[in-house]
């Protein structure tokens, strides 16, 4: 089942195994259809970042493929920065 999210941050269909979206948290404050065009629109004319649209997901890498120094490290709950991160196996670059 894929569900299309309308997000200005994020352009990749959602595919969840019980078919429906996760819950958002209580204080969640979504942008409005105005803010969401206006943050794309942005994003449009900023040379330093874009919009992940299907074909970067589909062409995107596994960070452990890319940089497995700091996947290891990532998966051992340390970066050399002495922050500790939570698990999970979803770490996708492009």
């Amino acid at each position: 089942v894929t569900i299309e999210y309308e997000s200005s941050a994020f352009e990749k269909p959602m595919t969840e195994r019980n078919g429906t979206m996760p819950r958002l948290k209580p204080n969640n404050i979504s942008p409005t259809p105005e803010e969401s065009a206006a943050i794309r629109a942005a994003v449009a004319e900023d040379p330093d970042t874009f919009l992940a649209d299907e074909e970067w997901f589909r062409e995107a890498k596994h960070v452990k493929d890319v940089l497995p120094e700091l996947w290891e490290a990532w998966k051992r709950g340390g970066l050399t920065d002495g922050k500790t991160t939570s698990s999970s196996d979803n770490g996708a670059v492009s």
